[in-house]
């Protein structure tokens, strides 16, 4: 049986697995909102072709797990937000498999997208069942 280095109490089938499960909760959150933010870089561009050469988007990436890692592995945090701190292992486990969705969903999306692209009069218009013409 485990015991909560926080509190000293068994972790089953009480509230220490609670604030477990809401810290590993708090990470999924944030591993996918920065899926969420790689993915819609770009419109139409693939990551590979456009790139992490966004220097502020990069810190705000490293900032919002750094964050995340300060407020799960801080002891006294813990106590106030009522966390714990989950081992290393598990810090990206929990929500990989979304992340991980969600990359290949918007760059299968953006092939499609990409397909869709016709030249007319030097300018690249997207048509086809792709994109739904909302001009009138």
């Amino acid at each position: 049986m485990r015991i909560s280095h926080i509190s000293e109490k068994p972790i089953c089938y009480s509230t220490e697995a609670l604030k477990y499960a809401q810290a590993s909760y708090l990470v999924s959150i944030v591993a996918v909102q920065a899926a969420g933010l790689i993915s819609a870089k770009t419109r139409n561009l693939s990551l590979y072709q456009q790139g992490m050469i966004n220097g502020m988007g990069n810190f705000g990436l490293f900032f919002e797990f750094a964050l995340v890692a300060f407020l799960l592995y801080v002891r006294p945090l813990n106590i106030a937000l009522s966390t714990r701190a989950i081992p290393y292992a598990h810090f990206a486990v929990p929500s990989f498999s979304f992340t991980i969705c969600i990359f290949f969903y918007d760059e299968i999306r953006k092939v499609f997208l990409r397909r869709g692209m016709v030249k007319e009069n030097g300018r690249l218009r997207l048509k086809g069942w792709v994109v739904q013409n909302t001009y009138y």
